[in-house]
């Protein structure tokens, strides 16, 4: 996960080619498909080893949840999600509406 993270800011990043599950569009950054997963997962992950009782598992994936979400909640313009770091060029549901 850490690798396609290059800035540490907490989140992947998709770097502008077919990386993730649209395989006709590309997408440029962080993505809120892919990143919506990440976050997802890393806050199943730090609840499932807060169950555990796994203080060390819990706290990491508390920060790594932590700090992807701030980075996801910046794609959120009030009624909808930027779909990546493109400005609003790239859009997978341009098709569908």
């Amino acid at each position: 996960m850490d690798q396609f993270d290059k800035d540490g800011d907490g989140m992947t990043k998709n770097e502008g080619f077919h990386d993730q599950t649209y395989d006709t569009g590309s997408v440029t950054g962080v993505s809120v498909s892919s990143g919506g997963l990440l976050v997802a997962a890393l806050q199943a992950g730090f609840a499932l080893f807060a169950k555990a009782g796994d203080k060390g598992c819990e706290d990491y994936f508390w920060v790594k949840f932590y700090k992807a979400k701030t980075v996801y909640d910046k794609h959120w313009k009030g009624s909808y999600f930027n779909y990546d770091d493109s400005n609003g060029k790239a859009s997978p549901f341009k098709q569908i509406s």
